[in-house]
């Protein structure tokens, strides 16, 4: 307890020696601070004087400046220095420059140093130059007198010139129109032209391969022509020639029922109402002389019947086995061709006498080629290719065909020939 004591009576003492320092360290610190104070104050009042004194030196620098610039001024204006020269103070080398800049302008200023010399030199030479200048003046309005007298007369030249223009582009326009217009018609005129020299040119070269062809084809043609009339006269000898032989043969009699057999059949071709011319068979018989007639009444596979028409033998002989059978249109075998013209009616309409070619195997052709054997001719013709009535009928022998047949040999056949060697 005691000890506690004493360490607490210690401590309170070392406190109280603590505070005392700061006390006396704090004493100091404002003692140093007041002495500070004081001595920059008695620095800032000098420094206030002396920026008092310098301004007061350059308010005096300054007005004794203005003055020199209001004494120099007049001197600066006779100079002729801008207005903003003259807030400047005058000085010897500004004034050597307007000098030298004078000197450069004006002739004549060789050695000249001072304005007083300059002057008279420069008055001198602005007064030449003013006479001058009157002198051109003088000159200018004689040249604007002459000028306007050459303007008045050249004015009314270019108002007749203007004028004339006028008139001479009124003129080309009314040419340049009609050339326009002419140059147009011309222009279609042209291709009008071309396009029939096209045409024309395009129809002859044309003509001409076709004229080439139609040579080539007439070439051929001919050759053909020439075979076929070779071939035609063949034939034509071989049908006239069949025509003079006998079709066949009368192979017995039956003179009681006047009744015969022939040697053909139907592998002939051979039709129920065909008839045939009879000739005798007698050794020297004239092949034109008629015997007899008689007509097929019924087609056989071998042998056909026939029924006696007519015995009209001069010397009064019957018909007997041998006896030889013609029928100029009957062929058994070969293909014939044939072309009817005229008109056709009574037993045999044109459509029955079609059907009844095709049957003995003559074949109808539209018109007459190189192949035609027979030109089978009708009644008169009343009407013409259209149709229509004609005034006055045509007779076979009249037609182009007729004439065509002639003329290639072909085998004139009249219809009566027809109804006499075929009966239905």
């Amino acid at each position: 307890m005691r000890t506690n004591l004493l360490l607490s009576t210690s401590s309170r003492r070392g406190a109280a020696r603590l505070s005392a320092i700061w006390v006396i360290a704090a004493v100091v610190f404002a003692l140093l601070m007041a002495v500070l104070a004081f001595t920059s104050q008695d620095a800032a009042s000098k420094k206030d004087a002396e920026v008092t004194t310098a301004q007061a030196n350059e308010s005096a620098a300054k007005d004794a400046l203005d003055e020199r610039i209001r004494a120099q001024r007049p001197v600066s204006s006779l100079l002729g220095f801008t207005p903003d020269a003259l807030t400047t103070i005058s000085d010897a080398e500004a004034a050597k420059k307007v000098l030298d800049d004078a000197k450069a302008a004006f002739p004549d200023m060789e050695g000249v140093e001072t304005f007083e010399a300059a002057m008279p030199r420069m008055v001198t030479a602005y007064r030449a130059k003013l006479d001058a200048l009157g002198q051109k003046d003088t000159r200018i309005s004689e040249v604007q007198s002459q000028y306007e007298a050459e303007r008045t007369s050249r004015s009314s030249a270019v108002s007749e010139k203007d004028s004339t223009i006028d008139d001479l582009q009124s003129q080309l326009s009314d040419i340049t129109s009609q050339k326009d217009s002419e140059i147009a018609r011309l222009e279609a005129a042209n291709e009008q032209l071309s396009s029939q020299v096209r045409n024309l040119t395009e129809q002859v070269t044309a003509a001409r391969d076709e004229q080439r062809v139609a040579e080539r084809t007439a070439d051929r043609s001919a050759k053909t022509l020439a075979t076929e009339r070779l071939k035609f006269n063949i034939e034509r000898k071989d049908v006239i020639a069949r025509a003079e032989k006998p079709d066949g043969e009368i192979t017995a009699v039956d003179s009681g029922i006047e009744l015969a057999y022939i040697n053909l059949n139907a592998s002939d071709r051979l039709t129920e109402g065909a008839r045939f011319r009879v000739v005798s068979a007698a050794l020297g018989a004239d092949a034109s002389k008629t015997k007899g007639l008689v007509e097929v009444t019924n087609v056989g596979p071998v042998v056909s019947e026939v029924r006696v028409l007519d015995v009209t033998d001069p010397l009064g002989q019957p018909l007997v086995s041998g006896d030889k059978l013609y029928n100029p249109l009957f062929e058994p075998k070969a293909q014939r061709d044939a072309v009817l013209v005229g008109t056709f009616s009574g037993i045999y309409n044109e459509e029955e006498l079609r059907v009844l070619l095709n049957e003995i195997g003559i074949n109808v052709q539209d018109e007459i080629t190189n192949t035609t054997n027979f030109l089978i001719t009708g009644g008169p013709v009343f009407v013409d290719e259209d149709g229509e009535a004609l005034e006055e009928p045509r007779k076979v022998e009249d037609l182009t065909e007729f004439a065509e047949a002639q003329d290639k040999g072909v085998v004139v056949v009249p219809m009566r020939d027809v109804q006499q060697y075929f009966r239905r």
